[in-house]
């Protein structure tokens, strides 16, 4: 499609006519205000925004409040900065893949948005990037993924189903926190920390704890569901959060003899617990 602004697929201002180039020029000194711009153009009421290919980065905040249903982000963009569409009422938004950073934040609060594909160049999610998506349904995670970052998807009510890529190694704080219809999570063997609240308040009842995992937190605060471990995973752990963790009712598989259950009846500290199963290990 050609750069400009569009209404019912028709084209209604060119990029030329927009005159924003300024709105996209990190250092330009001019006050940029994309929505002033709109609306002197008599532009709120359109639906869609093409981007010109020109555009390396998205600044911070440009499309913040906006009301636009859909944005085309053209190839050759390689980042969009922190805040650069949060609290927009953007429903749809195409991304390049040219897309090598995204910035903190940079779609939080986009109530309205409703799927993402991330395109295949991004390795971490950052800080809230997705928080508070509340229509976010289907999310597409690029297989070269590395870290998905502290709140990344929280509180994102409407999301059901998500593929975490076999790349990932981090599960930061609080990731998926409050997104109460995820039931069900299958952690690649990559994962090596997951860390604390990361699947709090979802409607998951088993969590399978790969064999690689380091660095375990209280990754949920419900003694009630079923967190399964193999003795490898007991045996690689170098810390591990240890009070709503470790109380939880159900039991915590370590090997077909015995569960964690069973050897903290017995008295037995946490390290005594590590030694015991990489002395089955071997």
């Amino acid at each position: 499609m050609e750069p400009g602004l569009y209404r019912n697929k028709e084209l209604i201002l060119s990029w030329d006519d927009l005159h924003i180039d300024d709105v996209f020029d990190e250092y330009s000194s001019k006050y940029n205000d994309l929505e002033t711009i709109l609306e002197n153009c008599g532009a709120m009421s359109t639906d869609t925004l093409v981007l010109t290919k020109n555009i390396e980065s998205i600044p911070s905040n440009t499309f913040m409040d906006i009301a636009l249903d859909t944005v085309i982000v053209q190839n050759g963009t390689r980042k969009i900065r922190s805040d650069a569409f949060s609290d927009s009422e953007i429903k749809h938004i195409i991304l390049p893949n040219s897309l090598e950073i995204i910035g903190y934040a940079s779609f939080a609060d986009c109530k309205a948005l409703e799927k993402i594909i991330i395109p295949e160049k991004i390795k971490a999610i950052p800080k809230s990037c997705f928080a508070n998506c509340l229509n976010l349904k289907e999310i597409e995670l690029p297989k070269n993924l590395e870290i998905i970052d502290f709140g990344a998807f929280s509180y994102c009510y409407s999301l059901e189903k998500i593929d975490i890529p076999k790349n990932v190694f981090r599960i930061g704080a609080n990731a998926f926190k409050g997104c109460k219809k995820l039931e069900k999570i299958i952690l690649p063997e990559s994962l090596e920390r997951l860390e604390i609240f990361a699947f709090n308040g979802c409607n998951i009842n088993t969590f399978a704890i790969p064999k690689n995992v380091m660095f375990l937190d209280n990754f949920i605060d419900d003694k009630n569901i079923d967190v399964v471990m193999c003795k490898k995973t007991i045996k690689n752990l170098k810390c591990i959060a240890t009070d709503n963790f470790l109380e939880s009712k159900n039991k915590n598989i370590i090997n077909k003899e015995k569960t964690l259950d069973d050897l903290l009846s017995e008295g037995k500290s946490l390290r005594e617990i590590s030694k015991i199963c990489k002395e089955e290990v071997r």
